[in-house]
């Protein structure tokens, strides 16, 4: 697969939102320099609207 990771931020924070978890793998076969990334998120909601989570 080799769609830049920009292109699929939409599918990573739903997976992120669903799972709820506040992190996601990058595994190594799909990263340029051939290691494991995770990367965090700080996971919020705003106080009007609880349907709303900030990253």
């Amino acid at each position: 697969m080799s769609i830049p990771l920009t292109f699929i931020t939409d599918d990573i924070l739903l997976s992120v939102a669903t799972s709820h978890k506040c992190y996601f793998k990058l595994n190594r076969e799909k990263a340029k320099d051939g290691q494991a990334h995770y990367i965090f998120f700080t996971i919020e909601t705003i106080n009007e609207n609880q349907k709303i989570y900030l990253s």
